[in-house]
């Protein structure tokens, strides 16, 4: 949901390979799932709560388990919960975030502004494949990427079933997200949206691809007049060293200061 690149798929159809591949990482590496609001109906992703649930069974222990938390029967995991609360997600993290006596929860949020424009961003993404460049010594290198109503745009991940499909960016929403038109392989054109989280986690350069690029997009770097980065992206730049300043002679000035009697 809210990626382009990422299509909900028929059962006949097949998953996006490298999302794929990650999904069996997960697997492997989790030592405790949460399950909120799933029935776990059999979805290829219920291994991901299965592995941990199963393993929590053998003497001793080889997890610490699935925690599942819905109003509804799950297939099959119900018996090798660990925990296994029946209610309402409002309810039962209103009850923990009261317990742990936490700060309400905002009904919504919006991404920082750190951009001059809301439509053009400094990014560490090539602009060809949407893939995160490496960061060698110093701030990484930065390219535009144009989010504004208008733009033309490709899938950018390869083991996206749609990918290579070209669109447009279409309408922009209050919070930042993005609607896009993008010309599907089945010849039609579809409406895809992409959630403004995708802006934040690119000018953090926190995820590996970018789920769209430019077509066309030129291979420079913008300058900081253009695009303002994230700072946690941008290191700022070393003051060059010059010549020192000198201040012009003051005159003197007397200062009367009150000390308390002891």
């Amino acid at each position: 949901w809210f990626d382009p690149s990422n299509p909900v798929v028929k059962f006949s159809g097949s998953l996006r390979t490298d999302l794929f591949d990650w999904m069996l990482e997960l697997e492997d590496r989790a030592d405790m799932c949460l399950c909120c609001g799933t029935s776990l109906s059999g979805m290829n992703a219920d291994r991901v709560a299965r592995r941990p649930a199963k393993k929590s069974t053998k003497t001793p222990p080889a997890a610490l388990g699935t925690v599942i938390i819905n109003l509804q029967k799950t297939r099959s995991l119900d018996e090798y919960s660990v925990i296994r609360i029946w209610a309402r997600l409002d309810d039962v993290f209103g009850m923990l975030a009261q317990k742990l006596k936490l700060d309400p929860i905002p009904q919504s949020f919006s991404p920082p502004s750190q951009v001059r424009t809301p439509d053009l961003f400094a990014v560490p993404y090539d602009p060809s494949s949407g893939l995160k460049v490496a960061t060698l010594v110093g701030a990484p290198k930065l390219f535009h990427w144009n989010l504004s109503v208008g733009q033309s745009v490709k899938i950018a991940p390869k083991g996206a079933s749609n990918a290579g499909c070209e669109g447009t960016v279409i309408s922009r929403s209050e919070d930042g997200s993005r609607v896009i038109a993008i010309r599907e392989k089945d010849g039609r054109t579809h409406k895809r949206w992409m959630g403004f989280w995708w802006i934040d986690s690119a000018l953090r350069g926190a995820v590996p691809c970018l789920p769209i690029v430019n077509t066309g997009a030129a291979h420079t770097q913008p300058t900081p007049k253009a695009i303002v980065a994230h700072p946690s992206t941008t290191p700022k730049p070393a003051k060059k060293p010059g010549p020192k300043k000198t201040n012009p002679p003051q005159p003197a000035t007397t200062q009367t200061t009150k000390t308390k009697p002891t």
